[in-house]
Order: C-alpha cells, then structure tokens, then sequence
C-alpha cells in the first residue's frame, strides 16, 4: 500500500508539471503545437525593419504537455512494480523513475524563467514590403569608395524563406557560410556591376529540430550544399532614406536549378550611429535589404500538398564591407 502511494505521488507530481506548462501555453497566446527551447523574435526597427533579438524564449507546445503526461503514467508504473523489488537492477529503475518525476519540475521553471518577448514581438520575420522604383538609374551611393564590397558574418545577416504548412507559418532561415561580393562603381550605377552571394543549405533553421530535417532532406545538402544568387541587371534606382531603393533581376541557384527572379530592395551606406547599432568595427560597410519570391512548383522541392500555398517569399538582409 505505500509503494502504492509513494507511486501515485511521484505520478502527480509529473501530472502538476505538465499542468503548469499547460498554463504557460495557454498564457503563450500562440495556439502552437511543437515546442520551442530557443525562440528567437522578431522586434520592429527603425533601420533595419525587423531586428532579430539575441535573447532566446522557451516556448511550450501542447507535444511538451503531452509527453509529461505520457511520462507520469510510466513513473507511475515504474514506482509501483519496480520500486519494492529485491532485485537491485529493478529497484534502481524505480528510483530513476522517482527521479525522473523530481525532474519534471524543472521544465516549467525553466520555461517561466526564460521570461515572455517584449510587446509587438513576431514569432516569424513580417514579409518586408518594398516596391519597386520607376525605371531608370536615379539615383546613386556618391559617398561610397569604388570597388568590391565583401559580404561579411553578422547576427542580423540571414536569408529567410516565410513557409506555411498545415496551416502554421514558420521561417526557414539560412545564416552560417554567408558569402559573396558586390564589384561596384556606387557614384556611378549605371556602370557594370557583379554581385554574387551564396549561403550553406546545412545552416537552416525552422525552429524545430525534425523540421530542420525534413528541410534539409528537400533541399538534399549533400549533393547541393549551397544557395546561391547572381545579378543579371540592374534596372531601377531611386533616393531613400540613407541611401537608394533599386530593383533588378538575378538568378537563384536552388537545388541543382537555377531561377530567374525579380528582386526589389533597399542599399544604404553605414553611418557612425547604424554603426554603433550593428556592432561594426572600423571600415566601410553598407546594408543591403530585399525580397524576391519563388515558386515551389518551378523548383525541384516541389509541392506535394506538404505547403499550404506555392509562392514562397524570401527576404535578405547583408551587411557588406569595402575590401580595402
């Protein structure tokens, strides 16, 4: 009768701590179903539209909650039939299992501790709308030096692919292995110009680890470890604030194909205060902004139903520095 008890204990101790994260949930507001031990948010910016925060958030989905009620039915039987038994092997399990249901404890601590976004904050990156200037080179970057501009590793430089799938909107961004160049004349834009700029397929990520999986699995790394863009034509400048707003054509290297998009953006030169900002150290940088889209069906990923809709948007932040 004690082991019987000692059991149910342990047991609701785990069922109380599924409780709490169920509360945590409900006070989420999110309605998500997978969890996430390392959400990062998106804050409103005045230079750089959406700022990605450093802070990280534990994000509890109902997959959380179930599993420590699955967890407390095991403990549960783990104390009651293996906890008094003479064999050492058996006994040690049944005070694992005790174990185990202290331990349940932790997970909502450690939700509730790792605080709740600050107001206004996005899940996933807002699609940035840009429009395209009318046609014609009208405007320029006069106070930039001539020649190459290297892509460079910065917490904020990621491209960024807005998925919806089973009726959940999530990111897939890509960061690590950020590469490429821009061989400009910025006073003159309507010299030749070459940008290219590639990022590593392996560095996706969706947020959740077996989405990350089957991301990968699409975009098949091993044979094709790389995304890749390249200008065709620049056809369109005009003033923004800090700089110009362009349009121009390129083409995206996808999974072994290559596809014509029409890309529309911002480039601006970094002052000492967007310096500051960013964390530059010394030099020359620009930040360059733009969306493109891509249709899944015109890629070799395809839809097979997995998306609930074909047209994919895709917006790119770089920071850039002149190679001196």
């Amino acid at each position: 009768m004690r082991t019987q008890r000692h059991a149910l204990f342990y047991a609701l101790t785990a069922i109380a701590a599924a409780i709490v994260l169920l509360g945590r949930w409900m006070w989420q507001g999110t309605g998500n179903l997978w969890s996430k031990l390392d959400l990062k948010v998106y804050l409103a910016d005045a230079d750089l539209g959406w700022r990605r925060t450093e802070q990280s958030f534990t994000w509890v989905g109902l997959d959380l909650v179930a599993a420590l009620l699955i967890a407390s039915v095991g403990i549960y039987l783990a104390i009651r039939y293996l906890g008094s038994r003479e064999k050492t092997v058996l006994r040690w399990l049944g005070t694992t299992a005790k174990v185990a249901s202290v331990g349940t404890l932790v997970l909502p601590l450690y939700a509730f501790a790792s605080g709740s976004p600050p107001q206004g904050a996005r899940e996933s990156r807002p699609v940035m709308e840009m429009v395209a200037p009318k046609s014609g080179i009208l405007a320029s970057l006069p106070s930039l030096p001539d020649g190459r501009y290297l892509v460079i590793s910065h917490p904020q430089s990621a491209v960024t692919a807005k998925l919806l799938a089973g009726g959940e909107e999530f990111d897939a961004r890509f960061s690590a292995g950020l590469g490429g160049y821009w061989d400009a004349t910025p006073h003159d834009l309507s010299k030749p110009m070459h940008v290219q700029v590639q990022v590593d397929v392996s560095s996706v990520e969706t947020g959740i680890e077996l989405r990350n999986q089957h991301t990968l699995d699409a975009l098949k790394p091993s044979e094709h470890p790389t995304i890749s863009f390249k200008l065709k034509k620049l056809v369109s400048t005009e003033a923004s604030p800090g700089g110009i707003a362009f349009s121009a054509t390129g083409e995206v290297g996808l999974v072994g194909r290559t596809h014509l998009v029409d890309v529309v953006g911002t480039l601006r030169a970094v002052d000492t205060s967007l310096a500051t900002k960013l964390g530059l150290s010394a030099g020359t940088h620009i930040l360059l902004q733009s969306s493109f889209s891509l249709n899944l069906k015109e890629t070799s990923i395809g839809n097979d139903g997995t998306f609930d809709v074909d047209v994919v948007p895709i917006s790119v932040t770089l920071v850039l520095k002149h190679s001196e």
